[in-house]
């Protein structure tokens, strides 16, 4: 951490195994940029860090400390300008109805996602703020077409 501030960050499959080997991480994750990190009392470290993009592992680099990959990009499907204007407003609609009802979500947070015109990001930020289990969560971030991603924030 010293040198580069960029990790990425991938699911344990079985959060139960406490020795997981490489077969018990997912292969699709988020290569993310640390921007705190806290040590806590009990020797345990706190880290905040913000997603940047999604990555796949390309293989497993031998290390018997840590688990360390190489990396290679997920490039996903793009869509029609039409459908992205379309789906961007049911979304943002539903989005705003959502925040109504629920009070941890703050208007500022439903202006700034407003403001996101990049689809994939609005369709992560969105999507962040509904209670998924994980295994749903790391579904929706191996989704690769964009439009199912998208439809996966409307209910």
């Amino acid at each position: 951490m010293n040198h580069d501030k960029s990790v990425f960050l991938a699911t344990q499959k079985k959060a139960k195994i406490d020795n997981p080997s490489e077969k018990d991480i997912s292969m699709i994750g988020t290569i993310g940029n640390v921007l705190q990190l806290l040590k806590l009392p009990d020797g345990t470290v706190k880290a905040l860090v913000e997603g940047q993009l999604r990555a796949r592992i390309v293989r497993f680099i031998p290390n018997s400390e840590f688990f360390q990959v190489e990396v290679g990009s997920v490039v996903e499907s793009e869509i029609s300008s039409a459908e992205g204007v379309a789906l961007t407003r049911a979304i943002l609609e539903s989005f705003e109805e959502y925040a109504k009802l629920n009070k941890n979500i703050s208007k500022e947070l439903v202006r700034n996602v407003s403001s996101i015109s990049d689809l994939s990001q609005l369709a992560d930020t969105i999507a962040a703020q509904f209670s998924f289990k994980i295994e749903d969560k790391q579904q929706l971030l191996e989704t690769i077409a964009l439009d199912e991603r998208l439809r996966s924030c409307l209910p």
